[in-house]
């Protein structure tokens, strides 16, 4: 037999086939003990938030309910020697800031805390933290105010609007952006923190744009930071978009949007509430509160690019 499945001669001992025995290989693919290790939890995908950075007046925890005093604007007046002076009084305004709830939990299967330790719980927690940052920013960058939210810049009464430019160039970002800064200046002078926060749709927009051709970007960064004509410049996605690749920008004083938090930001690990379903409840609770002193502080335009 064994000379039949050679076709030649043999040298030494042949063995026919089905005297032999095969088995699989040993690998790592389908061995059961084939090793898993369990690295850093990476974090879900998540646009990072800007509110902490624009430089927004930060009054940091609050125990009660705050008004911020708004002290009007008073026009003194030239008069003759001997005129009547003139009434120019103005009243305060106000800010007032209340706790404003945001809200999430998770429910974590006990055998997934079992089998992964506090790595799991630690990467969830972190993940709730997180998502309280994309509601500030969804919040403070929206077109209009959001319920139950601290109040939008671009829903306080009084901003500066405009819909594409017509008086600074012809249309298009470039121009857009100079008469963003024309428009804040000619109210009351650029002054105060001022930086853009645009629609994401603007950035390629920012970038292929010139102040002057060839010569001068208009959108330039230093490290991480990004500049509009020489201002802080950033892009979120909380801001309002329009059809195709237009958005919205707002330009203007953070330091005029007052904002704070009411009470540390705290997550309950909650052992009861899920437990009928072998499940441990991470509940997290907290509340904010923001608003812009004076609407005119802003301007908010839509580029139609």
């Amino acid at each position: 037999e064994a000379e039949k499945e050679s076709r030649s001669g043999l040298q030494g001992i042949g063995i026919p086939s089905w005297m032999t025995e095969k088995r699989a290989y040993v690998d790592q693919a389908s061995s059961a003990i084939a090793p898993v290790a369990i690295e850093a939890y990476a974090d879900a995908l998540k646009e990072g938030t800007i509110w902490d950075k624009v430089g927004v007046n930060n009054l940091g925890n609050l125990a009660a309910n705050t008004v911020v005093p708004i002290t009007g604007a008073i026009t003194a007046a030239w008069a003759a020697e001997n005129a009547d002076g003139s009434d120019q009084s103005a009243d305060f305004g106000k800010v007032t800031l209340t706790p404003n709830r945001v809200n999430a939990y998770s429910n974590i299967s006990r055998v997934l805390l079992a089998q992964n330790g506090a790595a799991a719980e630690a990467a969830v927690m972190r993940e709730l933290g997180r998502s309280v940052g994309t509601q500030i920013d969804a919040a403070i960058f929206a077109a209009s105010d959001v319920s139950n939210a601290p109040l939008s810049i671009a829903g306080t009464s009084g901003v500066l609007t405009f819909t594409e430019s017509t008086t600074a160039g012809g249309a298009g970002f470039v121009s857009d952006i100079k008469e963003a800064e024309t428009t804040l200046a000619d109210d009351h002078g650029l002054v105060g923190n001022l930086a853009y926060v645009c629609n994401y749709n603007l950035l390629s927009a920012a970038k292929d744009g010139a102040q002057v051709a060839s010569v001068s970007p208009l959108y330039t960064k230093e490290g991480e930071q990004g500049y509009l004509n020489g201002h802080k410049a950033f892009f979120s996605g909380a801001t309002a978009k329009s059809a195709g690749t237009s958005g919205d920008c707002l330009f203007g004083s953070f330091d005029r949007y007052y904002f704070c938090s009411f009470g540390p930001l705290d997550i309950l690990v909650d052992p009861y509430s899920a437990a009928t379903n072998n499940a441990v409840r991470l509940v997290l609770n907290h509340h904010y509160d923001g608003a812009l002193a004076t609407g005119a502080s802003f301007v908010k335009f839509t580029s139609l690019v």
